[in-house]
């Protein structure tokens, strides 16, 4: 029935709020997940790990104790290698030296943030005074924060 002044026998219902879309969302993202869709993530998390390696390693490392004159002097020779296909940052070399009496001495050998592309080489040599008590073994590793 036609009313005057364009009202209508109905009263207008008021549309959905946020609050019902979201809950709607959420069911139908629920839905997904149990009926499947969490092993797409799973596939996704293998694909990234497929990134290209960065593979930093020591090599050809060496140490000896040379006399040179009153002093006994420990010298470290070696090289840092990219083994992976990408691009990395050279973190600084630190040589542990153990002593015969069981004290360590940590030695740190900046490399100036260089980077080395892939199958690159750093070399590095140093010179330490040895320690009087003697040494009981010499390691060389990479000094990560």
């Amino acid at each position: 029935m036609l009313r005057p002044g364009g009202q209508s026998a109905r009263q207008e219902t008021s549309r959905a709020g946020p609050a019902f879309w979201m809950f709607g969302a959420l069911i139908t993202a629920g839905a997904f997940w149990i009926s499947g869709g969490h092993s797409l993530f799973r596939e996704l998390n293998v694909l990234a790990s497929q990134q290209p390696q960065q593979v930093l390693q020591l090599v050809d490392v060496t140490s000896r104790v040379e006399r040179q004159g009153d002093n006994a002097m420990l010298i470290v020779d070696g090289a840092a290698l990219n083994g992976g296909d990408g691009l990395v940052l050279l973190p600084p070399i630190s040589i542990n030296v153990l002593t015969e009496n069981g004290s360590t001495t940590r030695y740190f050998l900046g490399t100036n943030t260089q980077h080395l592309g892939p199958g690159a080489r750093f070399p590095f040599s140093s010179r330490l005074v040895a320690p009087r008590e003697g040494i009981k073994s010499v390691s060389v590793t990479f000094h990560t924060s």
